[in-house]
């Protein structure tokens, strides 16, 4: 959807640039994520970019009746 905006003239092109490279990430720690056996290399890539500020790590707990 973004890319179509490039064509744009009235559209500026650095923030549209800007808002391809997300400032935010969260990794699910339940299920499949956990088995990735890079995921501490992504973690370290992730805070490694200028442009991040902020990396969450989202556990699922299951209600238990």
């Amino acid at each position: 959807m973004i890319m179509g905006h490039y064509g744009d003239p009235n559209q500026d092109k650095k923030k549209l640039d800007e808002s391809l490279l997300p400032n935010h990430y969260a990794i699910s720690l339940s299920g499949e994520p956990t088995m990735y056996p890079k995921l501490p290399e992504l973690i370290k890539y992730l805070k490694s970019l200028e442009a991040t500020k902020s990396i969450f790590w989202l556990q699922m707990v299951r209600n238990q009746i």
